[in-house]
This record gives structure tokens, C-alpha cells and sequence, in this order.
């Protein structure tokens, strides 16, 4: 994804592998990589992907499981994923401007999961700035942007 992939570069990807037999972590950055994990085998692995990006009013957290992979002794599986996965909401996610009147003034961030104050030491509410906020429920789909003026999630 243009932009997105410059911002990735360093990035820390997280690599976790669940097995029946045993579990593993990983970490990568951005990019081809080749995970070796010797004496691994069994009939339910699953690999997650994740990563985390926070610059600004940016904040977002990429993630894409791969189950059902079958690995046998003595050979060697290929996983091929695009990660993070290829949305179009993905696109947008580094551009705050609406795609529909070309502005900013009016897009605020949108902000998932339960939204519970934040305190500082003192025991005042900090301020998180205007959002919108949506359910709990997030996929490797989801808009990060909306436009008040338009109306539109991007």
C-alpha cells in the first residue's frame, strides 16, 4: 500500500505461532521473512500477525490470523500473507483528508472498543479529543476516519 509501507518499514511486526504441541514468538519488520521453527509439528497451527502504529492522531492496529495450517515432519511449509491485509480503508489510514470534498477540517479519528475516561494523576478526566466511536468488534477492515461534514467513514 503506498505510504503505508515507507511508515511500516521499521515497524515491529509481532509473529505469534499456536500449535497443539507448543506455541512460539517472533519478531520481523516489514518486508519478506523467513521464520525457521525446528520440531514444530501437529494438526492445528495457526500464525498471527500484528502490529501497531501510533504517530499524531494516528492510531491503529493491524492483525491477520492464518489457521488451519498443516505442517508434517521433516518438510517445509510456505505461508505466503499480505499483511497488513490489502482494504481499502487500509489506504487512508496514514491521510486524514476525505476522499469525497477533499478537506480536513471537519474528518476526526474514529476509535474502537470500550471507551472508558482516562485520569491523570490528579484525578482529572484527560481529554482524548473529539472521535467517533464505534463498536467492539473490529476486523482487518475498518475505516479510521470520518468526515462530519460528508458523513463518510474512510
Amino acid at each position: 500500500m503506498p505510504g503505508l509501507e515507507k511508515f511500516l518499514k521499521d515497524n515491529e511486526i509481532r509473529i505469534i505461532i499456536f500449535a497443539d504441541s507448543a506455541s512460539g514468538y517472533r519478531k520481523s519488520v516489514y518486508g519478506t521473512g523467513i521464520i525457521q521453527i525446528d520440531s514444530l509439528y501437529g494438526d492445528n497451527i495457526t500464525v498471527l500477525l500484528a502490529s501497531y502504529i501510533k504517530k499524531g492522531d494516528i492510531e491503529k492496529d493491524f492483525s491477520l490470523a492464518i489457521s488451519d495450517i498443516c505442517l508434517y515432519k521433516d518438510s517445509t511449509t510456505k505461508v505466503v500473507a499480505v499483511f497488513p491485509p490489502d482494504c481499502s480503508y487500509n489506504r487512508h489510514v496514514l491521510n486524514r483528508t476525505c476522499p469525497k470534498c477533499n478537506k480536513r477540517d471537519k474528518v476526526i479519528p474514529i476509535k474502537y472498543g470500550l471507551r472508558v475516561p482516562l485520569y491523570d494523576k490528579n484525578g482529572n478526566i484527560i481529554d482524548e479529543g473529539e472521535y467517533r466511536p464505534r463498536g467492539c468488534v473490529v476486523s482487518d477492515c475498518d475505516p479510521s476516519w470520518y468526515c462530519k461534514r460528508d458523513k463518510v467513514e474512510f
